[in-house]
C-alpha cells in the first residue's frame, strides 16, 4: 500500500522520487488541488487514520514540502478548491466530525499557507458558494444552514485581508443570492428574501465600505424576478418582472445607488 510521488522531465536522469507516503497497508489517497506559482498543490489522505495533508511541490524532492496537516481524527477532513486570487489558492476545509468549516489560502509554500477564516456554525457546517472576483478580491457566500443567516465575504488571500462584507440575516428562510454581472469594477448581485419575496440589488467592490444597496424592489409577497439583458458602455441593463401585477420594467445600473435607475415600464 506504499504510495509514492515521482517527478520526471522526460529523461531517465530527470526522473526522481519526490516523496514517499508510507501510510501503511491501505496506502495514501492523492488528489491534485491546483497549480500556481510554478508549484503543484495536492492533497494526501491517510485512510487508516483520516489524517489529511496538503503538500506543495516544484517538481523536485527538495521542493516538495508539507504545507499543512489537517489532523481531525479518523473521520478526516473534506477539502474543496474554491478559486484563486492574487496567486493564492483559496480552499475550503470541513471537519467531517464536527462540521467546522474553514477557509484557507496558500501560495504553494508552507509560509504562504494560512487560515483565512473559521466558520464555526456547529455540526451542520457552513455552506460556501463562490460569487466572483473583483479588484483582486475573492468574493464568496457563507450560509448557516441552522439559522438561515447568509453572509458575503471578501478576501485578498490573506487573513488580514479577509472580511465580512454584508450579513443578510433574513431568519431561517435565508437569503438567496445570485450574481448578475460585474460593471465598473463592481460585482452586482441580487438578494431575495425567500419568505417575503423582497428582492434587493447590491453592489460590492470587494470591501465592506464598498458594499452597498443599489435598489430595493419591495413589491410584496410575490416579489420580483430579475434577468440580465446586457452590459454596455459601463452599464448593466436588467429586466424586473413584478409577480403580483405582471408588469415588466427595464432598469440599468453603473454599480452605484445613484446610478441605478428605471429606464422604462411595459404593461400587458
Amino acid at each position: 500500500g506504499d504510495t509514492q510521488v515521482w517527478g520526471t522531465t522526460g529523461t531517465n536522469a530527470g526522473t526522481t522520487l519526490l516523496h514517499d507516503f508510507n501510510f501503511g497497508f491501505n496506502g495514501a489517497s492523492l488528489a491534485a488541488l491546483s497549480v500556481l506559482n510554478n508549484r503543484l498543490v495536492f492533497e494526501a489522505v491517510n485512510p487508516n487514520t483520516g489524517d489529511t495533508q496538503v503538500w506543495g511541490t516544484s517538481g523536485t524532492a527538495a521542493g516538495t514540502t508539507l504545507l499543512h496537516d489537517f489532523n481531525f481524527g479518523i473521520e478526516g477532513a473534506g477539502l474543496t478548491t474554491l478559486g484563486t486570487v492574487d496567486n493564492t489558492l483559496i480552499f475550503e476545509v470541513v471537519n467531517s466530525r464536527t462540521g467546522d468549516t474553514q477557509v484557507w489560502g496558500t501560495t504553494g509554500t508552507t509560509a504562504g499557507t494560512a487560515l483565512l477564516h473559521d466558520f464555526n456554525f456547529g455540526i451542520q457546517r457552513a455552506s460556501l458558494t463562490v460569487l466572483g472576483t473583483v479588484n483582486n478580491r475573492f468574493i464568496f457566500e457563507a450560509a448557516n444552514s441552522i439559522t438561515g443567516d447568509v453572509q458575503v465575504w471578501g478576501t485578498t488571500g490573506t487573513s488580514a485581508g479577509t472580511a465580512l462584507l454584508r450579513d443578510f440575516n433574513f431568519g431561517i428562510s435565508r437569503a438567496e443570492l445570485t450574481v448578475l454581472a460585474t460593471v465598473n469594477n463592481t460585482l452586482v448581485f441580487e438578494a431575495v428574501n425567500s419568505v417575503t419575496g423582497d428582492t434587493q440589488v447590491w453592489g460590492t467592490t470587494g470591501t465592506n465600505a464598498g458594499t452597498t444597496l443599489l435598489h430595493d424592489f419591495n413589491y410584496g409577497i410575490g416579489g420580483a424576478y430579475l434577468s440580465v439583458q446586457s452590459v454596455a458602455s459601463g452599464e448593466l441593463y436588467f429586466e424586473v418582472t413584478v409577480v403580483s401585477t405582471g408588469e415588466t420594467q427595464l432598469w440599468k445600473t453603473n454599480g452605484t445607488a445613484s446610478g441605478t435607475v428605471l429606464v422604462g415600464e411595459f404593461r400587458t
